[in-house]
């Protein structure tokens, strides 16, 4: 076992994002179908992300480098914390908001 006292923010917004994008280009159904010899494209077909909403909860360490990321993709960002970073505002346009709109998204 071993103590870590710090993961690179960097390397866990970078896995998730890529994980969002596996989802969108259903990378996994892909994979499993390439096995099968099956190269159909049929219910393969992803959405781009470019223009897209995305929630954001935490704007710490991690989620601003999330919000660097999406916004770099050309997403609209929503996000909640308790304290607003005034410069995620600024330089990526986030859209701070309430919990409440957070739990009826859910």
């Amino acid at each position: 076992m071993a103590r870590v006292p710090e993961y690179s923010p960097y390397a866990i917004a970078e896995f998730t994002v890529g994980v969002m994008l596996a989802l969108n280009r259903k990378l996994v159904r892909t994979h499993y179908r390439i096995m099968d010899n099956n190269f159909s494209l049929n219910g393969l077909v992803g959405f781009d992300m470019n223009g897209k909403t995305v929630g954001i909860i935490g704007t710490g360490k991690i989620g601003r480098v999330v919000a660097k990321i999406l916004h770099g993709f050309g997403c609209k960002l929503l996000a909640y914390d308790i304290v607003e970073n005034q410069s995620l505002i600024e330089k990526y346009e986030v859209n701070y908001t309430d919990s409440g709109f957070f739990m009826q998204a859910i």
